[in-house]
């Protein structure tokens, strides 16, 4: 229900309200003596703007406003709660990358030189996670001797393209068949892992 009221109030009362204001405040600051000189056949319009109603219309109307702002303040969370849950936040997401570099710099990096990783520079590691909702992949960690090889360049990747979408799908993907010429590349690119040319280049 308070969240219900909220809603009116943001998105419907309060402007509403605030017109009113501006207007009635308008009315009661002008002076309006010269336009009934330029229009004498409106004197009804000038005694509905100059009358003691706008002054109470502009009187409730600011105190109604000033209740929706307090009434909005109070359901706004302090700047103290706030800190304390991006704090909350940020301690959660220094927990998950500390697990997930001891993985990657542990069990993943040895298992990689097992089985033939270079120290040289010339191999990298990349880890992704996958978000089904959204289906791509988010490159969460790169590791590599080679510095520039650890570089992050795309930070996400369709689940359908390329060859992680391969590996994804198989379990594995080796394929060192690409062409030395980019234009071949860049077709063999878009027939086997759907790739366009734009994302090539």
């Amino acid at each position: 229900m308070i969240e219900i009221l909220e809603k009116f109030a943001i998105r419907i009362f309060a402007p509403v309200i605030s017109a009113t204001v501006a207007a009635s405040g308008f009315m009661l600051s002008f002076d309006f003596s010269e336009l009934r000189e330029s229009y004498p056949r409106w004197p009804g319009v000038f005694d509905v703007v100059e009358s003691n109603s706008v002054f109470w219309v502009f009187a409730i109307s600011a105190t109604f406003l000033l209740c929706v702002n307090f009434f909005l303040a109070a359901l706004s969370p302090t700047r103290a709660k706030l800190k304390k849950s991006l704090e909350a936040e940020r301690t959660k997401i220094a927990e998950i990358t500390d697990h997930v570099n001891f993985c990657l710099d542990g069990f993943i990096w040895e298992q990689a030189k097992r089985i033939g990783f270079s120290e040289k520079g010339v191999s990298r590691i990349s880890l992704y996670l996958h978000e089904p909702d959204k289906s791509r992949f988010f490159c969460l960690v790169r590791k590599s001797h080679n510095l520039k090889l650890e570089l992050k360049g795309r930070t996400f990747f369709d689940d359908n393209e390329g060859c992680i979408a391969k590996a994804w799908q198989s379990d594995w993907h080796f394929d060192n068949q690409f062409p030395q010429d980019d234009q071949a590349n860049a077709a063999y690119q878009k027939l086997k892992y759907g790739i366009s040319k734009g994302t090539f280049n």
